[in-house]
């Protein structure tokens, strides 16, 4: 189930607390390892503000300790804080340089926000798959998650799947990594592979810190073909 929110109700992220999404409904806890959940959001496509709306209502807000949306002041114009009342979402405006490629030094800098935890990137054509929810008490610190990951644009749909981490064969939502392991990592900001060259090099430093929970847990562009989402 998805709630849409309208145009008129873009006032409610700032009751960010309590936009639970339907994914809340599990007998598990939210993380029983403690850790904190950081989700990284670049924003630079996005067409309008009901889009980062539905995306924070697919987010289970009790399980996560920060959104950081970081907004491309180069390709976006007239931006101003959505969701400046909720203590849960940090907003950035950041310009990156041209010819930067959609997203990666936004995703650098939301990096750059974190300290500790577990951090996961969220792109703003996307949302959170409830099933995430499902197996976050399985995503622990100290370790690389990787799950599987459905594309609805294919018709029939098709399904990513996260065992193999390299790239070209891992996507941008398949992945949460404790920010330890992130050490000198940071996305290439020209290259439209460097969601799985960011990856591959962490697994390449601790392949033995790797973990994949088999089962779709993410979308593909979710916010693309909203009628023929699960």
């Amino acid at each position: 189930m998805l709630v849409i929110i309208t145009a008129g109700e873009l006032s409610l992220p700032a009751n960010a607390e309590l936009m639970l999404s339907a994914a809340q409904n599990t007998s598990k806890s939210c993380n029983s390892s403690g850790a904190d959940l950081y989700i990284v959001t670049p924003v630079s496509r996005f067409k309008l503000k009901e889009d980062l709306v539905r995306i924070a209502v697919s987010i289970r807000w009790d399980c996560v300790t920060k959104w950081i949306l970081v907004y491309d002041t180069e390709r976006q114009h007239d931006l101003e804080p959505l969701f400046s009342e909720s203590p849960k979402v940090t907003e950035i405006f950041f310009h990156a340089e041209e010819g930067a490629n959609f997203g990666n030094m936004q995703r650098n800098r939301g990096i750059d926000k974190v300290m500790q935890g577990l951090v996961y990137f969220l792109d703003d054509d996307n949302l959170m798959h409830a099933h995430f929810w499902d197996i976050l008490p399985d995503i622990t610190l100290g370790h690389i998650t990787t799950f599987d990951e459905v594309r609805m644009e294919d018709n029939p749909p098709r399904v990513l799947e996260g065992g193999t981490v390299a790239v070209g064969c891992i996507d941008t939502a398949m992945y949460v990594i404790d920010r330890a392991l992130f050490g000198e990592t940071r996305w290439h900001q020209n290259d439209v592979a460097a969601d799985g060259m960011f990856v591959e090099q962490i697994f390449g430093n601790h392949s033995d810190k790797h973990v994949y929970i088999p089962g779709v847990a993410a979308y593909h562009n979710g916010l693309v073909i909203p009628e023929r989402r699960l």
